[in-house]
């Protein structure tokens, strides 16, 4: 943790804070205002972050597993895609993975190719969600995707509470695009509903 502190107080902040702070070193512990980012990734690294920064919020934003997969394995084409592209576009995709990662970057996934994949990957993360949230109660809140975009104001409001934020000044887009909710009522599927009861 100590060696994380001083990188977070390091000069190489200024990727984050921009680079008049090349100069100006700014200091994540010592901010006055507020600030975060996102990665789902973070369902992982929640406990070590916590550790840093003890009274931080943390959203946890679930969606529709069948919507969550369809946009996996989605991504992940278009990922692949862009593999296939690179200098190494006449080495064998499988064999990318096993090459000098110093010279390359694999942005697809080998393990999201159909349906079950990606359902299986979002029960792994839907786990932990269910872990971190039971023991960081006063740090964790979760929502829905469908409720943030179907219900906006009410959502948005109780989020800003829970971040101890003035919900006035809660700014809502004069449209907003429901498509993408409960996506898959849309398509001709076998979803098994009872199967992934728990995790809707």
């Amino acid at each position: 943790l100590s060696k994380i502190r001083i990188l977070l107080n390091s000069k190489s902040n200024y990727r984050y804070f921009g680079n008049r702070h090349i100069f100006k070193k700014g200091n994540f512990f010592d901010l006055d205002y507020n600030w975060g980012w996102k990665d789902p990734r973070n369902i992982f690294t929640l406990p070590f972050w916590i550790t840093l920064f003890p009274t931080s919020k943390i959203i946890i934003v679930k969606r529709h597993p069948y919507d969550v997969s369809m946009s996996l394995i989605k991504r992940n084409i278009k990922l692949k895609d862009k593999d296939y592209k690179n200098i190494y576009k006449f080495t064998p995709y499988f064999l990318i993975p096993f090459l000098n990662l110093a010279n390359f970057s694999n942005l697809g996934s080998l393990n999201i190719a159909t349906i079950q994949d990606a359902m299986d990957l979002y029960a792994i993360y839907f786990n932990e969600i269910v872990k971190i949230s039971n023991k960081y109660k006063k740090n964790v809140y979760l929502v829905k995707y469908e409720d943030i975009i179907l219900d906006s104001k009410s959502v948005l409001t109780q989020i800003f509470n829970f971040c101890k934020l003035d919900s006035n000044h809660i700014k809502l887009l004069e449209t907003i695009n429901k498509d993408r909710v409960y996506n898959y009522k849309s398509e001709i599927i076998n979803f098994d509903d009872k199967k992934y009861a728990d995790k809707l």
